[in-house]
């Protein structure tokens, strides 16, 4: 019995060890990626506005018929849409973000002659 106990141990031990090695990372490494990526969003989103801004001026000023216009306002509106929602997402991910900690992802108990395992994930 003692043998099966040490093997248990064993496997548990190894999973718990690829659970935290596939978990972990480095907090300031995925907070500035996420943060790169806000920022690249927030200047495209910010191009996408001055091209919509220039398509107006350009409508005013008689370079495009009515009808072609709505089309590409309406194609720059969508992106200007879409490009606002990845941002959100990025900053809700920021945000959001927890890590599976040592103490919190795996619990093994040893009563008597059995063995109680818990994983705790957040």
């Amino acid at each position: 019995m003692r043998i099966v106990e040490e093997m248990v141990l064993e496997q548990i031990t190894a999973y718990r060890e690829s659970i935290l090695s596939g978990t972990m990372t480095d907090d300031d490494t995925t907070e500035n990626l996420l943060q790169e990526q806000i920022d690249d969003k927030e200047a495209f989103l910010y191009k996408l506005k001055k091209a919509l801004d220039r398509l107006n001026d350009s409508y005013e000023m008689g370079d495009y018929e009515r009808d072609e216009w709505l089309e590409r306002k309406k194609k720059r509106e969508a992106e200007i849409y879409r490009t606002k929602n990845e941002i959100y997402e990025l900053k809700k991910r920021s945000e959001n973000k927890e890590q599976i900690t040592n103490a919190e992802s795996i619990i093994w108990l040893r009563q008597g002659d059995t063995i109680d395992v818990k994983i705790n994930f957040k």
